[in-house]
């Protein structure tokens, strides 16, 4: 769907700023997102997708990575994050409360949504120190990209069949979940790593 396409776009700006000054790379993908929302879309309608202020959402998880990259996450209490956590919480549970043609359901969902989503990632990205590291979680966040772009097509497979053969759901269900985690782990080890690596080697970039 336009989701994908505009994450996809996202990327291509993402690695275009990559070939920037360290120091002008925020700035850099700040003026792409620009013009995607306001340049792209006056191609055709066909582009209007571009223009959804979703897209913003990307800069915000950038932000939280600079943060992050900079300890200054590190420096958030467990209290203060918690109230964090709660606060964004309830900013999205009133979602549902808003005004059907209210503001913020006008294309300005980002301040209930993206803003909020942002805070609750930073504020469990504050705590890491406290997290014990558990092996699989690891690889199921390595693999979290792959599995989000494969798991519309296998669910999608896994229901045809299903209904061709008469197979019971939750046979189809605990399948479809096997293939997904097989194709995701495929898709980084092969295909996403092997990429990373490359694409660090070539600017210069530690690698872990």
């Amino acid at each position: 769907g336009w989701t994908l396409a505009c994450e996809i776009s996202f990327y291509l700006v993402f690695c275009f700023a990559l070939f920037s000054p360290a120091r002008y790379r925020l700035f850099c993908i700040c003026v792409g997102l620009m013009i995607l929302q306001l340049g792209v879309p006056q191609f055709g309608s066909e582009f209007t997708f571009y223009a959804e202020k979703g897209a913003y959402e990307f800069l915000y998880g950038i932000i939280v990575g600079v943060l992050y990259e900079k300890k200054w996450l590190s420096k958030i209490s467990f209290r203060y994050a918690l109230i964090i956590f709660a606060v964004a919480i309830a900013v999205i549970a009133t979602k549902d409360n808003l005004p059907p043609n209210g503001w913020l359901h006008t294309g300005n969902y980002i301040f209930i949504i993206g803003i909020p989503s942002s805070l609750i990632v930073a504020a469990a990205l504050s705590q890491e120190a406290s997290i014990p590291n558990i092996g699989p979680l690891m690889h199921l966040g390595n693999w979290s990209y792959a599995t989000y772009l494969s798991h519309v097509i296998v669910l999608s497979i896994a229901y045809k069949a299903s209904q061709f053969w008469e197979i019971r759901s939750s046979v189809t269900i605990f399948s479809a979940c096997i293939v997904i985690l097989v194709c995701s782990y495929l898709s980084y080890a092969f295909v996403e790593r092997k990429a990373s690596l490359y694409l660090k080697a070539g600017l210069g970039l530690q690698h872990e």
